[in-house]
């Protein structure tokens, strides 16, 4: 199914099924939903071998870790800082 993770506005949790905004941690029971997580795009992930980061320039999530690319604000994308100059 697709799913437009900008869209939603509720969660429920699995735990306790409580409905709640979207957050990081169930505001009734305290489970976390992912260890990851981005308020703006709305993802969570558990895998933080991958060092997920937000890129405000980009406007997404990004896989590979905020320290090791750059957002280049002429082509509006990231990049490994080993293109840099």
């Amino acid at each position: 199914h697709a799913l437009d993770r900008f869209a939603v506005k509720e969660i429920v949790c699995s735990s306790c099924n409580t409905t709640q905004k979207v957050q990081q941690m169930c505001e009734q029971c305290g489970n976390v939903f992912g260890d990851y997580f981005c308020s703006v795009c709305n993802f969570f992930d558990d895998d933080t071998t991958k060092e997920v980061f937000h890129c405000e320039g980009c406007g997404i999530c990004r896989v590979g870790g905020r320290d090791n690319f750059f957002h280049c604000e002429n082509c509006g994308c990231c990049y490994a800082l080993s293109l840099r100059d």
